[in-house]
Protein backbone atom coordinates (compact mmCIF):
# COMPACT_ATOMS: atom_id res chain seq x y z
CA UNK A 1 0.00 0.00 0.00
CA UNK A 2 1.20 3.47 -0.81
CA UNK A 3 -0.48 6.86 -0.36
CA UNK A 4 -0.61 9.30 -3.29
CA UNK A 5 2.20 11.90 -3.17
CA UNK A 6 1.51 15.46 -2.07
CA UNK A 7 0.77 17.89 -4.88
CA UNK A 8 3.19 20.80 -5.55
CA UNK A 9 0.89 23.37 -3.93
CA UNK A 10 0.77 21.39 -0.68
CA UNK A 11 4.55 20.96 -0.64
CA UNK A 12 5.00 24.71 -1.24
CA UNK A 13 2.63 25.56 1.66
CA UNK A 14 4.54 23.18 3.96
CA UNK A 15 7.91 24.71 2.98
CA UNK A 16 6.52 28.19 3.67
CA UNK A 17 5.19 26.90 7.02
CA UNK A 18 1.69 27.93 5.96
CA UNK A 19 -0.23 25.45 8.09
CA UNK A 20 -3.76 26.52 7.22
CA UNK A 21 -5.58 23.38 6.13
CA UNK A 22 -9.08 22.60 4.97
CA UNK A 23 -9.62 19.08 6.27
CA UNK A 24 -10.43 16.53 3.54
CA UNK A 25 -10.32 19.22 0.82
CA UNK A 26 -7.56 17.47 -1.09
CA UNK A 27 -7.86 13.70 -0.54
CA UNK A 28 -4.79 11.54 -1.09
CA UNK A 29 -5.71 7.92 -1.75
CA UNK A 30 -3.94 4.78 -0.58
CA UNK A 31 -3.42 2.46 -3.55
CA UNK A 32 -2.16 -1.07 -4.19
CA UNK A 33 1.22 -1.31 -5.90
CA UNK A 34 2.96 -4.40 -7.23
CA UNK A 35 6.75 -4.64 -7.13
CA UNK A 36 8.51 -7.07 -9.48
CA UNK A 37 11.06 -8.87 -7.28
CA UNK A 38 13.47 -9.49 -10.18
CA UNK A 39 13.56 -6.00 -11.71
CA UNK A 40 12.38 -3.81 -8.84
CA UNK A 41 9.83 -2.17 -11.16
CA UNK A 42 6.71 -0.74 -9.50
CA UNK A 43 3.23 -0.82 -11.00
CA UNK A 44 0.02 0.63 -9.54
CA UNK A 45 -2.86 -1.89 -9.53
CA UNK A 46 -5.61 0.49 -8.40
CA UNK A 47 -6.60 3.91 -9.69
CA UNK A 48 -9.48 6.33 -9.53
CA UNK A 49 -11.27 7.58 -6.46
CA UNK A 50 -10.90 4.54 -4.21
CA UNK A 51 -9.20 4.26 -0.81
CA UNK A 52 -7.85 0.74 -0.27
CA UNK A 53 -8.64 -0.30 3.32
CA UNK A 54 -7.55 -3.97 3.33
CA UNK A 55 -6.58 -6.67 0.85
CA UNK A 56 -5.42 -10.26 0.40
CA UNK A 57 -3.73 -12.22 -2.35
CA UNK A 58 -5.71 -14.93 -4.12
CA UNK A 59 -4.11 -18.32 -3.35
CA UNK A 60 -3.23 -18.90 -7.03
CA UNK A 61 -1.41 -15.52 -7.22
CA UNK A 62 -3.56 -14.28 -10.12
CA UNK A 63 -4.69 -11.19 -8.25
CA UNK A 64 -5.96 -9.67 -5.04
CA UNK A 65 -9.21 -9.00 -3.27
CA UNK A 66 -9.37 -5.42 -2.00
CA UNK A 67 -11.84 -3.60 0.23
CA UNK A 68 -12.19 0.06 -0.76
CA UNK A 69 -14.15 3.14 0.24
CA UNK A 70 -14.99 6.16 -1.91
CA UNK A 71 -12.72 8.54 0.05
CA UNK A 72 -9.93 8.38 2.61
CA UNK A 73 -10.67 9.46 6.16
CA UNK A 74 -12.22 7.80 9.16
CA UNK A 75 -15.77 9.03 8.54
CA UNK A 76 -15.83 7.03 5.30
CA UNK A 77 -15.87 3.72 7.17
CA UNK A 78 -19.55 4.42 7.94
CA UNK A 79 -20.42 5.33 4.33
CA UNK A 80 -20.11 1.88 2.78
CA UNK A 81 -17.42 -0.14 1.07
CA UNK A 82 -16.89 -2.29 -2.00
CA UNK A 83 -15.07 -5.58 -2.46
CA UNK A 84 -12.98 -5.65 -5.66
CA UNK A 85 -11.26 -8.44 -7.58
CA UNK A 86 -8.00 -6.86 -8.79
CA UNK A 87 -6.01 -8.75 -11.47
CA UNK A 88 -2.26 -8.83 -10.84
CA UNK A 89 -1.48 -8.92 -14.56
CA UNK A 90 -3.23 -5.60 -15.14
CA UNK A 91 -6.65 -4.71 -16.41
CA UNK A 92 -9.76 -3.33 -14.79
CA UNK A 93 -10.77 -4.44 -11.30
CA UNK A 94 -14.19 -6.09 -11.00
CA UNK A 95 -16.60 -5.12 -8.22
CA UNK A 96 -17.76 -8.25 -6.41
CA UNK A 97 -20.05 -6.67 -3.80
CA UNK A 98 -21.05 -3.46 -2.06
CA UNK A 99 -21.69 -3.20 1.68
CA UNK A 100 -23.47 -0.58 3.80
CA UNK A 101 -20.53 -0.43 6.25
CA UNK A 102 -16.79 -1.11 6.05
CA UNK A 103 -15.85 -4.71 5.27
CA UNK A 104 -12.48 -6.00 6.46
CA UNK A 105 -10.17 -8.99 6.51
CA UNK A 106 -10.80 -10.29 2.97
CA UNK A 107 -9.81 -13.90 2.33
CA UNK A 108 -10.36 -16.60 -0.29
CA UNK A 109 -11.55 -20.08 0.67
CA UNK A 110 -12.56 -23.14 -1.31
CA UNK A 111 -16.33 -23.67 -1.21
CA UNK A 112 -18.42 -26.62 -2.37
CA UNK A 113 -19.10 -24.93 -5.74
CA UNK A 114 -15.78 -23.14 -6.24
CA UNK A 115 -13.75 -20.37 -4.60
CA UNK A 116 -15.45 -17.99 -2.17
CA UNK A 117 -14.56 -14.43 -1.21
CA UNK A 118 -14.90 -13.90 2.55
CA UNK A 119 -15.05 -10.63 4.48
CA UNK A 120 -15.85 -9.63 8.04
CA UNK A 121 -18.52 -6.95 8.35
CA UNK A 122 -20.78 -5.51 11.00
CA UNK A 123 -24.40 -5.87 9.96
CA UNK A 124 -25.44 -2.53 11.44
CA UNK A 125 -28.62 -2.17 13.48
CA UNK A 126 -30.34 -5.18 11.85
CA UNK A 127 -27.50 -7.64 12.67
CA UNK A 128 -25.08 -5.99 15.13
CA UNK A 129 -22.32 -8.60 15.59
CA UNK A 130 -19.45 -8.59 13.13
CA UNK A 131 -19.94 -11.72 11.01
CA UNK A 132 -18.32 -13.44 8.06
CA UNK A 133 -20.01 -12.81 4.71
CA UNK A 134 -19.22 -15.19 1.83
CA UNK A 135 -19.86 -14.87 -1.90
CA UNK A 136 -18.67 -16.83 -4.93
CA UNK A 137 -15.70 -15.26 -6.72
CA UNK A 138 -17.64 -15.85 -9.94
CA UNK A 139 -20.35 -13.51 -8.64
CA UNK A 140 -23.40 -13.63 -6.42
CA UNK A 141 -24.96 -12.14 -3.32
CA UNK A 142 -23.04 -12.12 -0.02
CA UNK A 143 -24.46 -14.53 2.56
CA UNK A 144 -23.79 -14.74 6.31
CA UNK A 145 -21.54 -17.78 6.67
CA UNK A 146 -22.40 -18.74 10.28
CA UNK A 147 -25.80 -17.15 11.03
CA UNK A 148 -26.19 -18.79 14.45
CA UNK A 149 -22.72 -17.82 15.70
CA UNK A 150 -23.25 -15.51 18.69
CA UNK A 151 -19.72 -14.18 19.02
CA UNK A 152 -17.93 -11.34 17.24
CA UNK A 153 -15.57 -12.27 14.42
CA UNK A 154 -12.35 -10.25 14.44
CA UNK A 155 -10.71 -11.49 11.22
CA UNK A 156 -10.50 -14.32 8.70
CA UNK A 157 -7.06 -15.79 8.03
CA UNK A 158 -5.85 -18.68 5.84
CA UNK A 159 -4.46 -21.72 7.67
CA UNK A 160 -0.66 -22.08 7.39
CA UNK A 161 0.22 -24.42 4.51
CA UNK A 162 -3.42 -24.55 3.36
CA UNK A 163 -4.10 -21.21 1.64
CA UNK A 164 -7.72 -21.99 0.63
CA UNK A 165 -8.74 -23.10 4.15
CA UNK A 166 -9.62 -20.44 6.73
Amino acid sequence: LRTDPKDPATRKREEARDDRVVVDADPRFTRLWLVDAASGAWRCLTAGDREIRSFCWKPDGSGLLAVATALPGWDEIFAGSDLWDVPAAGGLPRRLASFALLASSPAVAEGPDGPLALVVIDGGIEDPPARIRALPLAGGEPQVLLPDWDAEVESVQPMPGRPTTV
